[in-house]
């Protein structure tokens, strides 16, 4: 008999979603950075992403593992970054941060690549996330308040995507029917 398995992309999409969304609401100023952001990034943008990503390996979805396992590091790696000068270590310097963001963005875009063939939904949220990563690289770079007000505007969108993946895989599943959609590509649904 073989075990049957929930589908562990909403966890890990919700575990994009929210602290998306919460940390690029401080980016476009709606409030200042603090610790309910480090509890969001270690635990539901960190741990939840990493285990839906082992989750995804052992049911053989490599490439659904490989986003949130390493979306889920890069989480962990960003408390780490904002925990560092407390524990003594120097903080990192705008440069270095900006090519932090920068290489996430490429990763994010190959990633997109990668999704061509997924629903639309996953397509837009995953080209979303390296334009996010862009525009965050550009304002560590420059210092430009106005881009990292923008790039806090775009997180919040391409983070609520991330919400409604999540919410659109567990209603269509609990009803038993596309309620709301993913907008697969035309392909997939003619061979539906």
């Amino acid at each position: 008999m073989s075990e049957k398995y929930g589908n562990a992309a909403a966890i890990g999409f919700i575990g994009f979603g929210l602290p998306t969304v919460l940390l690029s609401l401080s980016y476009a100023g709606a409030y200042a950075a603090d610790a309910m952001l480090l509890g969001m990034f270690i635990f539901l943008g960190g741990f939840c992403e990493v285990v839906a990503g082992a989750m995804l390996w052992k049911m053989g979805d490599t490439f659904a593992s490989l986003a949130f396992t390493a979306f889920g590091f890069f989480w962990l790696s960003l408390a780490v970054v904002n925990l560092a000068p407390l524990l003594g270590f120097a903080a990192a310097v705008p440069d270095s941060l900006g090519f932090y963001l920068l290489m996430w963005g490429v990763f994010a875009g190959g990633m997109a690549i990668g999704a061509l063939k997924a629903p639309r939904a996953v397509l837009f949220l995953l080209a979303g996330l390296s334009l996010l990563f862009f525009l965050l690289a550009a304002a560590q770079f420059t210092g430009s308040a106005d881009i990292l007000k923008i790039a806090g505007i775009w997180g919040i969108i391409d983070g609520f995507s991330g919400v409604y993946i999540s919410l659109a895989l567990v209603i269509n599943e609990s009803m038993g029917r596309e309620i709301i959609p993913l907008f697969a590509p035309k392909a997939a649904k003619a061979a539906a």
